[in-house]
């Protein structure tokens, strides 16, 4: 406060955080009655206090009460109600900037790389004019020019190329995040650079991707689609003619239904069997073998037709199916069942559901139960089945001894499950737990004989896990034993290193604009590609 008639420098502060400058009502009490007051606020920041304003004349008469309260708030009517109307006030306060004409803020304009260089020259009191040197030449005559030259001086601006800083120019977000930084003194944060990028193989192609294999050694990518066909993609075009066309044997109306796995034999070259694993008519999965036709390499036989397995369904949206086939590095054939919205029956070792099977493709018929499955003779529960308590293996894969399982959760938790694969009966907890959750009971779950995620985020980061592959290609040797994944909505892509039973350099490499992912893939050669909405992409050094 001082008196009316005193010199400026008599007069002592009132010193208000910045960040609360327009919410908080500030009283002044000790007033002497029938004196009149300048009243000045001073708004603080991190960078000091701002330059002092007479912001209140009070005149106190014997009828007041016997105290001042201040209410701030009071610079621009235009920034009234905004949630930045706070931090426009104590910039206001603190002198850092003075709106586009009185009482008015102008919010919403966009802001010249000149005139944000000013604010900064004004937030940062210690940066005065910088006389001595002339940096740039399209600056000359403007209000900002001196502002420029000494955040030039200290390092905080760049030019928008040699001898011009553009100062009419709108500036854009990140420009102000490096200004700011380097204003501020922030260390930088070490950002290790990205090995990889993704790289566009296909694009509107007919029909939702939903896997993408190819047999050892082929230069070829074999590319399922939802509604029923197999299509070769070869020297980057997508071939007019599928290799397997299904479509009047799937039903693909549902969101998770159709044909949704594919399989090569290990044999492939000299067998030229396969395997795909769809939605009949019927609603039941079915996994089925074919040949491909000796006379032309690019077309299946469609007689060579035979049953393996059918899974009956009675999910009432079509959901939870499951669908992954993969061969183990025993040679076994490994299918990924879902729950089929069936919670319960994951917990039940007699049926199919919420589970993966292991079946002798190479003997039986039409398969033989490997010797050492963990209920070979039916009695315990179903021969067929490796492993139980899955929700919707979406999707597993093997790196050397360790099986790879991403378990879409319900409403709370997305998981990963990295096990031994050479180990049976494995309980993955579905659905007494989901993730590490408990859900029946919905507390004090007992944990024994449940198989723990090693991997689990919450839905506020993606709401459907897309497991994918441990890279074993040759073109990104940084990326060579990391296992890839990503989620359906999550725009992003993470990978770890999972070594001695302990997860290491888990990173998230955000994807923005990717859009819904579908599934990964592996080529021939071990290379790997992601799939999203109508498009292929493949994972290819940066």
């Amino acid at each position: 406060l001082r008196r009316p008639d005193y010199e400026e420098g008599y007069c002592p502060w009132i010193d208000i955080p910045g960040g609360e400058a327009s919410t908080t009502e500030y009283v002044i009490t000790g007033l002497d009655i029938d004196t009149s007051y300048n009243v000045r606020l001073r708004a603080c920041n991190i960078a000091g206090c701002g330059k002092g304003r007479t912001v209140f004349r009070v005149n106190r008469s014997k009828e007041s009460s016997d105290y001042l309260s201040i209410w701030p708030g009071f610079w621009f009517a235009d920034d009234d109600g905004s949630i930045d109307e706070a931090a426009i006030e104590a910039l206001a306060a603190a002198g850092v900037i003075r709106g586009c004409r009185p009482r008015y803020y102008c919010p919403a304009e966009e802001v010249t790389r000149g005139q944000f260089a000013t604010l900064l020259a004004r937030a940062f009191p210690g940066l005065g004019p910088d006389y001595a040197k002339d940096y740039y030449s399209d600056d000359d005559g403007s209000v900002h020019e001196a502002a420029i030259n000494a955040l030039t001086a200290a390092g905080i601006v760049d030019g928008c190329g040699p001898g011009r800083f553009c100062p009419a120019d709108p500036i854009r977000r990140d420009h102000t995040a490096t200004m700011l930084a380097r204003a501020l003194g922030l260390e930088p944060v070490p950002i290790e650079p990205v090995p990889w990028q993704l790289e566009l193989v296909a694009n509107g192609i007919d029909g939702s991707p939903t896997d993408l294999q190819a047999p050892t050694g082929d230069d070829r990518l074999f590319l399922t689609t939802k509604q029923g066909k197999i299509l070769i993609i070869a020297d980057g075009a997508v071939s007019p003619e599928p290799f397997l066309d299904l479509t009047h044997k799937v039903f693909s109306q549902g969101s998770e239904q159709g044909l949704i796995g594919l399989a090569f034999h290990p044999d492939y070259g000299t067998n030229a069997k396969l395997y795909v694993f769809y939605t009949g008519l019927d609603r039941h999965s079915q996994v089925y073998e074919y040949q491909a036709d000796p006379q032309n390499p690019d077309r299946a036989d469609p007689s060579t037709a035979r049953r393996i397995i059918t899974i009956e369904q009675n999910s009432p949206q079509g959901w939870h199916l499951g669908g992954q086939l993969q061969f183990g590095p025993n040679g076994y054939l490994y299918i990924a069942v879902g729950d089929g919205e069936q919670n319960l029956q994951a917990q039940n070792p007699q049926t199919l559901l919420g589970t993966i099977l292991r079946i002798d493709i190479d003997n039986g018929n039409p398969y033989a139960i490997p010797a050492d499955n963990p209920y070979p003779d039916g009695q315990d529960g179903l021969p067929e089945i490796w492993a139980h308590g899955l929700r919707n293996p979406w999707r597993f894969s093997f790196n050397g001894p360790h099986i790879y399982i991403a378990d879409v959760g319900s409403y709370i938790l997305e998981e990963i499950n990295i096990a031994d694969a050479s180990v049976g009966a494995i309980n993955y907890g579905w659905d007494v737990f989901e993730g590490s959750v408990c859900r029946h009971p919905p507390s004090n779950c007992d944990t024994a004989g449940l198989f723990q995620p090693q991997i689990e985020y919450p839905q506020t980061e993606g709401v459907a896990v897309i497991g994918g592959y441990v890279y074993r290609g040759d073109a990104i040797g940084e990326m060579i034993g990391h296992y890839f994944y990503s989620d359906h909505t999550g725009e992003w892509i993470r990978t770890l290193l999972y070594d001695n039973g302990q997860i290491t350099q888990h990173r998230q490499w955000n994807q923005p604009g990717l859009g819904p992912v579908h599934s990964f893939g592996t080529d021939g050669r071990g290379e790997l590609y992601l799939l999203t909405k109508n498009a292929v992409h493949k994972i290819v050094p940066r």
